[in-house]
């Protein structure tokens, strides 16, 4: 080589990075690049675990280890897990709302599993109702004479599904369950349900649709009749 060539080449091994982050550079280019630097990569982890050691061996015998996290598909798999549960009910205990929580804990490095970014009111509501802490109830839901026969608080039916809330208030915009407003309760909404309805609403929740029928079956998706009938929204 000339010394030309030599301090061509030289220069050109500087420019990796940047040729390597420009947005000119497509995906080939880039696996191009990870065959001449690195001769192979081994993964070591462990499924309820969210940590994952990395050994890159680069070309001319240089090894490096890393330690990554990836994304978990349950709480359980996060190790900081019982950090955020605390974090999460100091909040809560201190009067703050599900919104209002999730604000600092995504400032504080916190997220939550299956590759879902940033926590919103929703995911710490349902992350404090799995775990029993969602904070004290209101009095007048504490009143078990408030409800009907076969009626629950619609928190509590998801729990009792088990199944997302903002699950229910879909079927209960679509007319799917029977549901009344109790004034009393702050306008919280109570949803009625026996046994068999219950039995419905676990079939509707597990039905997938297959083509070409676009809708869940009509026997799925209409409330029993019920002797007393309940104020709809």
């Amino acid at each position: 080589m000339t010394s030309r060539e030599r301090e061509a080449l030289l220069r050109l091994a500087h420019d990796v990075p940047a040729l390597w982050h420009a947005a000119a550079t497509p995906p080939q280019d880039r696996q191009e690049i990870v065959r001449v630097f690195v001769d192979c990569v081994t993964v070591d982890g462990h499924e309820d675990s969210a940590q994952v050691a990395v050994t890159i061996q680069w070309a001319g015998g240089v090894a490096s280890a890393h330690c990554l996290r990836r994304p978990g598909a349950r709480y359980a798999q996060r190790s900081n897990v019982t950090a955020l549960v605390a974090r999460l009910e100091g909040l809560r205990q201190a009067g703050h709302s599900f919104a209002q929580i999730a604000e600092p804990v995504n400032r504080e490095g916190f997220s939550p599993p299956k590759r879902t970014e940033r926590f919103t009111g929703e995911t710490v509501a349902r992350v404090l109702s799995r775990r029993g802490l969602h904070g004290p109830r209101p009095r007048a839901m504490a009143n078990v004479s408030v409800l009907r026969p076969h009626e629950y608080w619609l928190a509590d039916l998801a729990r009792e599904g088990p199944m997302p809330i903002a699950t229910f208030h879909t079927w209960q915009r679509l007319g799917w369950v029977h549901s009344r407003m109790v004034p009393v309760a702050s306008g919280r909404w109570a949803i009625g349900a026996d046994a068999n309805e219950l039995e419905r609403l676990r079939q509707l929740r597990a039905y997938q649709r297959k083509w070409p029928e676009p809708r869940s079956p009509q026997a799925l998706t209409t409330p029993q009749r019920r002797d007393l009938q309940p104020q709809s929204r």
